[in-house]
């Protein structure tokens, strides 16, 4: 920073704001050799300018906003990118990915709901594709151009240990998640807190930290599912997961005579009709969501049921052969662990290509499905409501004399029955 003049006085504006004025004085400040405005620094390290007592006021500035007029600390011209034109290139894309008709509309909307704020949704996109090749991580980075633009793009990850991670993510709009490989992506905390308009606490290096409610959107792709409960409300309200199924034209596309895959003009391409695209969302959003609320995700249930109903039904198994429930029995976790640990090398058969049935997620599923209280007893924590019953020997059998596990007929008719459904989920795929 250059510095030229004689006067400086420190003042209180009167939006509350601090700020200088120079008398006889020009500051230029510079990044990356490149000049820019001292007004842009400000706003882009506003945490610096804080008082002793800690009285920055969050609630009065926005983080994002597509009015000019508005003070906002990332500002987004929606004129710019939207621009009606040729969007063919990205309605082929979606079309010959399983993606159309009502489900391709309501796609739309929901990126629309991650440009325009005023669109108060919770639910993060996710493209499932468990072979790869489809391009969806080329389209993740052009609809992300417009935010990189304005500083207001990050990649989201899920780290616990990370006490700073926040201070990433605070002033963010579009978190993308290019590769996930978190099955429980939607299982944590911080997930919860980024979709579900709660206040996050801010901790900065050397400096005071912060409460401040983030007003991010997040876009995620991946080859794995995340893990769903679908008798969990507050995991099903955010999250609308398109599964993505590569049809002929789509392959013709992606692999050549030559035996290259790929094509790299693709990105440049899609960017070229981003405009036009963005266009459209906003048109659809207007008619499939007039309400600006969450968007109605119900024509995705089928698809994402297929692909989460086999551990669901791996736990429901279990439940059947070894748990009934009564008012004042009483279970130890010690007990269902001994119990849960011999069913699962039994059925080892069943649920390989499930993810991994552990117990935790059992614990959760099970107290989601009945009343069960899981508390403190004299015993050990303990599951109170339930009681763990015999287990015949054709549901469960364990050979002793070579301490080897021998899958029966049951396990083996029951594994069939799912083959025949063709629930392709148990293969990973959907």
């Amino acid at each position: 920073m250059e510095k030229f003049g004689k006067q400086q006085h420190r003042l209180k504006m009167k939006n509350q704001n601090y700020g200088y004025r120079l008398n006889d004085a020009v500051i230029r400040l510079y990044s990356h050799n490149e000049l820019i405005k001292p007004s842009d620094s400000f706003a882009n390290n506003i945490t610096c300018y804080r008082t002793s007592s800690n009285s920055f006021n969050m609630a009065k500035l926005k983080i994002y906003s597509t009015n000019k007029n508005e003070v906002a600390l990332k500002h987004l011209n929606l004129d710019k990118w939207c621009e009606k034109g040729d969007w063919s290139l990205w309605k082929e894309f979606f079309n010959n990915r399983n993606v159309e008709g009502g489900k391709l509309d309501l796609l739309m909307g929901l990126i629309w709901a991650i440009f325009d704020e005023s669109y108060k949704t919770r639910q993060m996109i996710y493209l499932y594709d468990p072979h790869g090749y489809s391009g969806k991580s080329v389209m993740l980075d052009a609809l992300s151009e417009p935010f990189r633009e304005i500083d207001a793009y990050a990649v989201y990850t899920e780290s616990s240990s990370n006490n700073f991670t926040n201070e990433r993510l605070w002033d963010k709009r579009f978190l993308a998640i290019p590769d996930n490989k978190n099955p429980k992506i939607v299982k944590y905390g911080r997930f919860h807190q980024l979709t579900g308009d709660d206040a996050i606490d801010v901790d900065i290096k050397n400096r005071r930290g912060f409460t401040v409610k983030p007003e991010a959107k997040l876009f995620g792709v991946g080859n794995i599912l995340p893990e769903v409960d679908l008798d969990a409300k507050h995991e099903t309200s955010r999250i609308a997961i398109f599964c993505l199924k590569l049809n002929q034209a789509a392959y013709k596309q992606i692999n050549h005579e030559d035996g290259t895959t790929g094509d790299a003009t693709f990105g440049f391409r899609l960017k070229q009709q981003l405009k036009a695209f963005l266009y459209e969302c906003r048109e659809v959003a207007k008619r499939i969501n007039p309400n600006k609320c969450d968007f109605n995700v119900g024509i995705l249930e089928e698809d994402v049921k297929k692909c989460a109903e086999p551990k669901l039904e791996y736990f429901n198994d279990f439940i059947m052969n070894n748990i009934e429930f009564e008012k004042d029995a009483k279970t130890t976790l010690a007990e269902l662990t001994n119990r849960y640990e011999s069913y699962k090398k039994v059925n080892m058969n069943l649920w390989n290509g499930l993810g991994k049935p552990e117990l935790g997620d059992f614990k959760e599923h099970l107290q989601k499905l009945k009343d069960v209280e899981y508390k403190h007893s004299k015993r050990g924590m303990a599951f109170i409501g339930m009681k763990l019953v015999n287990v015949t020997q054709s549901s469960q059998q364990v050979t002793t004399e070579t301490d080897t596990i021998k899958p029966d007929q049951q396990a083996i008719e029951l594994l069939n029955k799912m083959r025949n459904r063709d629930l392709k989920g148990v293969n990973g795929v959907c």
